[in-house]
């Protein structure tokens, strides 16, 4: 049997040193920074006493960092906004502003216990987010925190409100004029429903006399001329070369009531303009901010009113969030044109965008 130079047979203690050379070491543990302190006013109440709790809050432990947490950017721009959205649920305020303390612990949460004020959820939050750190003002500014020490103001603040509600509820009813409130009530029918189209958030245009050729309704949430927008021009363009063809219904939103051009009335036989209202408080129904900001009963009842009247073969909606106005068009056949895939840009945002803002990109 050849022998095979530089082997030596193992023994098993050199076998067990070998492991024990070789054996990894421990993973070692990463602590993870500590947590900075911060501040936070709950704007809750009216908006000058929102004013006054900023600056109150401001003289607490000035050396700490301010967070203002309201429905409308605090006057100050140098202080850290977190936006409170009144039409949405709670947990999704409360996902935002968790979010937004993303680093942070809270030293002082700092609201306003003001009546007749819509933001008792906001009021909730603070709680949850600091029971230690909680102090609740009143109107003048009188405040107290969950202390057992601080149990007779709380009793008093109570009490006091009490007696106000009270007083106004006492007040209301000795002041009401009851037989024009019964006279109100008798006289609304039981089956009233709201007029859509009975309001100047919508206009009806004449254009060109139909031809009897094909009829195609447009529907579109941007207006289609001038070409100020790369799909003005797309749509205005298509439409022109379209009218020789077909008879063209366009239902277009707009921000103010007006003529169209006559370019657009050279090319439809019909334009209907709905007024679209914008409004930062977008309702919260699990869609999109984009499709709630062109969510409207008005443009849908103009869409139906078009639709039984023109009876075309297919409805075009130009733009991804009109996809909700599908089911109005019904019998007609609907195109939907998407203009901006946007499918991997918030993706890339999200690469470029870091701390509490990108929490509406991750929702």
């Amino acid at each position: 049997m050849q022998e095979v130079v530089g082997s030596t047979p193992a023994s098993p203690t050199s076998i067990f040193y070998q492991m024990r050379e070789f054996t990894p070491a421990p993973a070692k543990t990463v602590k993870s920074p500590p947590l900075s302190p911060v501040k936070i006013a709950f704007a809750s109440g009216t908006d000058e006493l929102n004013r006054s709790l900023i600056a109150h809050m401001r003289a607490l432990l000035p050396e700490l960092p301010l967070l203002v947490v309201s429905e409308f950017p605090p006057d100050d721009k140098n202080l850290k906004w977190v936006p409170w959205h009144v039409n949405r649920s709670f947990l999704e305020n409360f996902a935002r502003c968790r979010s937004a303390l993303r680093g942070h612990s809270i030293r002082l949460a700092g609201v306003m216990l003001v009546p007749n004020v819509p933001f008792r959820r906001m009021r909730v939050m603070a709680l949850l987010l600091s029971p230690s750190g909680f102090i609740a003002f009143n109107e003048n500014l009188n405040h107290f925190m969950l202390r057992p020490g601080s149990f007779p103001t709380i009793f008093r603040h109570l009490v006091w409100r009490t007696k106000n509600l009270f007083r106004a509820s006492v007040h209301a009813v000795a002041t009401a004029d009851w037989k024009q409130i019964v006279a109100l009530y008798r006289s609304r029918p039981a089956d009233a429903l709201p007029t859509d189209l009975a309001t100047s958030d919508v206009a009806f245009f004449p254009g060109r006399e139909a031809s009897g050729k094909p009829r195609v309704l447009v529907a579109s949430c941007y207006t289609i001329f001038p070409l100020s927008h790369g799909g003005a021009v797309r749509m205005y363009n298509l439409m022109r070369r379209a009218a020789q063809d077909f008879d063209q219904i366009l239902v277009v939103f707009t921000d103010e009531i007006q003529t169209p051009p006559p370019e657009v009335l050279a090319i439809c036989t019909e334009v209907v303009l709905v007024r679209r209202r914008g409004s930062h408080a977008l309702p919260s129904r699990g869609r999109p901010d984009v499709v709630e900001e062109f969510s409207s009963p008005v443009f849908l009842a103009a869409l139906k009113q078009m639709v039984q009247k023109w009876q075309p073969a297919i409805a075009q909606l130009e733009f991804t969030q009109m996809a909700q106005y599908a089911a109005a068009c019904a019998p007609a056949r609907t195109i939907l044109v998407e203009h901006d895939i946007t499918l991997d840009l918030y993706s890339q945002m999200l690469q470029l965008q870091s701390g509490h803002d990108d929490w509406e990109l991750r929702r």
